[in-house]
C-alpha cells in the first residue's frame, strides 16, 4: 500500500464508535442527582449547544467502560490501524468525554472535540477536517444526517446504523461506501420497553377497582389504557435512570435501552408521551 493510500481514518463517537450519545448519558446522570436542575440545563442550552456540553462535562464524569460499543467499527478501526493508517477520534462531544473515550479504547492517535464556542458536528466538523487534512484527504466513519457534510468532503464513506434516507443522500456523492448495521430496534423495541407483561396485572387491578368500588364497567377500558400508559412511561424512566447500574450486570446489560438498541432520546420522548397521554386519559375520566 502506498503512502498516498494511507489516508487518516476519522471516527465519530456518538452512534458510531459507541451505541449511545454521551451528552444524553451525562444529562441522565445530572438529572438523576438533582431533577430540579433541569432549569440549569435549559439555561445552558439557551446559550448554545456547545455551552451546554461544556457545562455538563464540568459537572459529570462518565465511565466509558460502561458504554455499549459498535464492535464492527472497533474491528474495522483495528484493521485500518494494522495497515498503518492514523486513527482520529473526531467528535462533537466535549474534550473531557472525547479524551476519556480515546484513553479507554487506546487506538487513537489524536482527538478532535467540541469546545465552549464550536459544536464540532456537521459543517463545523467538515471544515475542521478539510483544514487539517485537505479536501477528500480523509476517510470518515459516521452514522447520522449530521455526517453528510463531512462525508461530502471525504475520500470514503463508512456508515453504521444509518437511516435509509441518509444513505440515499450519501450514495449520490458517488464515493466508495462501507455500510454496516448492528442491531438498532424499531417500533417493536419501543413496545417491549413498555413492560407489556405488566399490562395484564394493570387490567386486573383496574377491573377489580371498577367492579368492587365503582360498580360501573363502562370506563374500564379507558381507565386501563390510561393507567397502563402512565405506568409504562414511569417504567421507561426507571430504566433510563438505572442505565449504568443495568450495564454492570450481564443479563440487564442486554436491555434495549442499556444496550443502545434504542437511543436514549427516543426512549425519553416515548416515555414522556405515554405519561402525558396517561394523565390526559385519567383526567378525562374524572372530569
Amino acid at each position: 500500500m502506498t503512502s498516498s493510500a494511507l489516508l487518516p481514518l476519522c471516527v465519530d463517537l456518538d452512534g458510531t464508535l459507541i451505541r449511545t450519545d454521551v451528552l444524553s448519558e451525562a444529562l441522565l446522570v445530572y438529572l438523576k442527582k438533582s431533577p430540579w436542575k433541569i432549569f440549569h440545563i435549559l439555561w445552558w442550552f439557551s446559550q448554545g449547544r456547545a455551552m451546554l456540553k461544556k457545562k455538563i462535562a464540568d459537572e459529570i464524569d462518565l465511565d466509558m467502560s460502561l458504554m455499549p460499543v459498535n464492535q464492527q467499527i472497533v474491528d474495522l478501526v483495528l484493521k485500518y490501524k494494522a495497515k498503518g493508517h492514523k486513527i482520529y477520534l473526531v467528535t462533537a462531544a466535549p474534550q473531557k468525554y472525547g479524551q476519556a473515550a480515546a484513553t479507554y479504547f487506546g487506538f487513537f492517535d489524536e482527538v478532535l472535540t467540541s469546545n465552549s464556542y464550536i459544536n464540532l458536528r456537521s459543517t463545523h466538523k467538515a471544515k475542521a477536517l478539510i483544514e487539517r487534512f485537505g479536501e477528500q484527504q480523509y476517510i470518515y466513519a459516521g452514522n447520522s444526517v449530521h455526517d453528510l457534510p463531512v462525508w461530502a468532503h471525504s475520500s470514503e464513506i463508512i456508515a453504521i446504523n444509518t437511516p435509509r434516507k441518509v444513505l440515499e443522500k450519501a450514495s449520490v456523492m458517488k464515493k466508495k461506501m462501507h455500510i454496516m448495521h448492528e442491531g438498532l430496534t424499531g417500533w417493536t423495541g419501543l413496545f417491549q420497553i413498555t413492560h407489556p407483561f405488566h399490562w395484564i396485572l394493570n387490567f386486573v387491578i383496574v377491573l377489580s377497582a371498577f367492579f368492587f368500588v365503582h360498580k360501573d364497567l363502562n370506563n374500564v377500558l379507558p381507565a386501563f389504557i390510561g393507567f397502563s400508559f402512565l405506568t409504562s412511561g414511569v417504567y421507561i424512566l426507571t430504566d433510563l435512570f438505572s442505565i449504568n447500574q443495568n450495564r454492570q450486570y450481564l443479563s440487564k446489560s442486554k436491555k434495549l435501552v442499556a444496550s443502545g438498541s434504542i437511543p436514549i432520546g427516543s426512549a425519553i420522548r416515548f416515555s414522556l408521551t405515554l405519561i402525558i397521554l396517561g394523565v390526559v386519559i385519567s383526567l378525562s375520566l374524572i372530569y
